[in-house]
């Protein structure tokens, strides 16, 4: 079944997904819902010994939203972040990105990455498993060059222990207007 499709049909929303992997006749990969139209869509691959990894990046009137699923190996973790730094700095309006990114606080992947993106989620909440988080491995982030519009409204994980082994976060941020 393709999930993306589905839940965009019930949702009247549009969808975008980006394959990491071959599945059972069908693919793995991310995707993003959005109400609103994207008006363009990047996919980069990235490093994952496991399983190939990808970074699914849209672009909006105000804004980028990026998607991706981490590599389980550190090694990759930290080798995806310049491909992700490169593109971010490349972005000309506020840029997000969320996902899992299998590391946990204070692993050297997450105190790298915030050294360029600020962290939007609280590190306190734990996201997996979903029926009895142990860990926090789900993360929304802002790249910092690019945050100056950018306020955090509210933030935290969704108690949902059915859709996913994986509890969704929740970020409300507000986008303040800019001069172009």
């Amino acid at each position: 079944l393709d999930i993306l499709r589905i839940l965009a049909d019930e949702t009247h929303m549009h969808s975008v997904f980006a394959r990491a992997i071959p599945l059972q006749g069908g693919a793995y990969g991310v995707g993003i819902l959005s109400k609103e139209k994207p008006l363009s869509v990047r996919r980069v691959p990235l490093p994952g010994r496991e399983e190939a990894r990808v970074l699914l990046v849209v672009e909006f009137e105000k804004y980028y939203m990026g998607c991706t699923h981490l590599s389980l190996t550190p090694e990759d973790q930290l080798a995806s972040l310049p491909l992700i730094r490169n593109l971010a700095a490349s972005l000309d309006k506020p840029f997000f990105l969320a996902g899992d990114w299998n590391a946990t606080p204070g692993t050297p992947f997450i105190q790298n990455i915030q050294k360029d993106f600020t962290l939007l989620n609280g590190v306190k909440e734990h996201t997996w498993p979903s029926d009895k988080p142990e860990e926090l491995l789900d993360y929304v982030a802002v790249w910092k060059s690019t945050a100056k519009h950018v306020s955090l409204k509210s933030t935290h994980v969704v108690p949902d222990s059915i859709t996913s082994d994986h509890r969704p976060v929740c970020v409300t941020v507000r986008l303040e207007k800019t001069k172009r």
